[in-house]
């Protein structure tokens, strides 16, 4: 089950190459493996196939945000923990931590619910606003999961790949989580100033 903001029209569901956009990814993170690094996480394994399949349409690899990655994470473990009811949808966040609740619905009428999590979040250190896509799944959710969900989906190819809603919009902070049944990456407008040329922590076995 996939979901995203957006109010465009669907488009035709591309089937994803997904030979290509693994060995593609690959290629990114063999560089951190060669030299010995442990095997990049899940999370970071999705980012990469992220840009990778971005990489392939002739569009430029989105920067890794700290401050989103840290967005993602909490409403991962809400999701987890505090599933919203059966009416709202998985951008919905429940009442259990620092930041605004809300039932979000499939209407997408709380847009600004979802909009303004990284400024809740993050504060200054990411004042601007943020653009989820979920992916949920019954079982271990893996990078290859979430990709098969979102290029199935219309709307979130137009997120990824800036078609739609947001062409002309140019992502310049990209953040993912993905620990047990949801996948999720939040893109920004703003650059993170968090970031770093390379990422720390995991992320530093992309090249």
């Amino acid at each position: 089950m996939s979901h995203v903001i957006g109010r465009s029209t669907l488009l035709k569901p591309q089937p994803i190459r997904m030979g290509a956009l693994l060995l593609c990814a690959a290629a990114m993170l063999c560089a951190g493996a060669s030299a010995g690094a442990q095997r990049p996480d899940p999370a970071t394994r999705l980012f990469a196939m992220l840009n990778a399949y971005r990489a392939e349409h002739g569009l430029a690899e989105v920067q890794h945000s700290p401050n989103l990655s840290r967005v993602a994470r909490l409403h991962v473990d809400d999701l987890e923990f505090s599933p919203p009811a059966a009416h709202c949808s998985p951008h919905s966040w429940s009442t259990r931590g620092q930041w605004s609740a809300c039932c979000y619905p499939r209407d997408h009428s709380q847009a600004q619910c979802m909009w303004n999590k990284p400024r809740e979040i993050a504060g200054r250190d990411y004042p601007g606003y943020g653009f989820e896509i979920v992916c949920h799944h019954p079982r271990r959710m893996t990078p290859e999961i979430a990709m098969a969900c979102w290029s199935a989906s219309g709307p979130h190819l137009q997120v990824i790949l800036n078609r739609g809603h947001w062409t002309g919009v140019a992502w310049k902070a990209l953040g993912v989580e993905m620990p047990e049944h949801y996948a999720i990456a939040w893109f920004g407008r703003e650059t993170d100033r968090a970031s770093k040329t390379k990422p720390a922590g995991p992320y530093a076995a992309l090249p």
